[in-house]
């Protein structure tokens, strides 16, 4: 899964036949869970990717 983090905003994108990625969704990396839009636009595989991401990201912020 590819993540591209801006700041607070993350997108989620993929590498569309012409080879250009494209933004698939979009939210802020302070969620600590996925948004009904988010996880509309994502495959479970990717949900369950995402949903990893999420309890990392979690844990470091309490850590800072």
């Amino acid at each position: 899964m590819n993540l591209m983090i801006d700041g607070s905003a993350v997108r989620r994108e993929r590498q569309g036949s012409d080879g250009k990625a494209r933004t698939i969704a979009s939210f802020d990396c302070h969620l600590e869970g996925i948004a009904p839009h988010v996880a509309a636009a994502l495959s479970v595989a990717e949900r369950e990717e995402l949903t990893v991401w999420l309890a990392e990201n979690q844990w470091r912020r309490e850590g800072a």
